[in-house]
């Protein structure tokens, strides 16, 4: 199992903050950030303030006090006065805004980035170079596949932790980073491909990621796969030539040796549960949501 500090839990980013806006629905004071007496190295802005609070966003980032930032998050929450005087970014993609150039500066010191309710241009994604990063996570962003994949292939070259939450667009993500440890994503239609990750040990699908197919090339070391659901006959895993479609064994020309823990929704049924296991002949955990044990035969 993941350990609860790697759960994906898309609700902490929507109450996980460092500052909260004033309750008559002013930007939040310069103050607190030239008032604090140390170096801020974290710093959690809501999302919406990129689309409302733009110039302000910036300045806070140009801080001299930020120089040694070392986690952002730009997370879920939206102030009652947002709603009354914008559109929000989640609602129509075209108005989402971009995050500043700003976060750009802290390519020294930032091991950690949330983007949530934006959009990422090709163009800032080019210029994106954070080689300390460690963590990442884009939850629903506006980004064309090819600057994601460039982000994560290139852009982050110490990238270990990534969460995905994708909007409801077609997506084909391909990842090919050497030392990516875990990857988290919830893509209700798409694709994605493990081309080559030698790190890798968990892969985590929520399972409303009713269309998501995912093809596995390259990644020796995984050990935790999940978190699979058997009533969406479009979602898809395959390990080379082995593939599995709803939690049923397809094809399986070659058993994948490294998986060990293994987290299922089914209704029990004996008779893909000794399939799976075929498939993962090393597995020492396995984890079914269920409803009721079928037995052979049964309905």
């Amino acid at each position: 199992m993941l350990p609860s500090k790697d759960v994906i839990r898309i609700r902490y980013f929507g109450t996980r903050c460092s500052f909260q806006p004033d309750v008559d629905g002013s930007c939040l004071s310069e103050a607190i950030i030239s008032g604090h007496g140390r170096v801020v190295h974290r710093l959690c802005i809501p999302a919406c303030y990129l689309h409302c609070r733009p110039s302000t966003v910036d300045a806070w980032l140009r801080s001299p006090r930020l120089k040694n930032l070392q986690v952002l998050e730009f997370y879920y929450m939206c102030p009652c006065f947002v709603g009354k005087t914008i559109t929000l970014p989640h609602e129509f993609s075209s108005s989402a805004p971009s995050p500043s150039t700003s976060t750009l500066l802290f390519s020294s010191s930032l091991h950690t980035v949330t983007f949530a309710l934006c959009q990422i241009p090709d163009k800032y994604a080019q210029s994106f170079k954070l080689p300390l990063l460690k963590r990442l996570s884009f939850l629903e962003v506006d980004i064309a596949d090819v600057s994601l994949q460039s982000i994560i292939n290139h852009g982050c070259p110490a990238l270990e932790w990534l969460l995905l939450v994708c909007n409801n667009l077609y997506h084909c993500i391909r990842i090919n980073s050497a030392k990516v440890e875990l990857i988290c994503i919830l893509c209700e239609n798409g694709e994605l491909v493990v081309e080559d990750a030698p790190s890798l040990k968990r892969l985590i699908h929520d399972i409303q990621s009713r269309q998501l197919q995912i093809t596995v090339f390259s990644a020796p070391k995984l050990e935790c796969l999940g978190n699979f659901y058997e009533g969406f006959p479009e979602s898809k895993i395959a390990f080379g030539s082995t593939v599995i479609e709803a939690l049923s064994v397809v094809s399986l020309s070659m058993a994948v040796q490294s998986v060990k823990t293994l987290l299922i929704h089914m209704s029990l049924n004996l008779n893909k549960v000794v399939a799976l296991m075929r498939c993962f002949p090393s597995l020492e955990n396995l984890f079914i949501e269920g409803e009721r044990l079928k037995s052979p035969g049964t309905r």
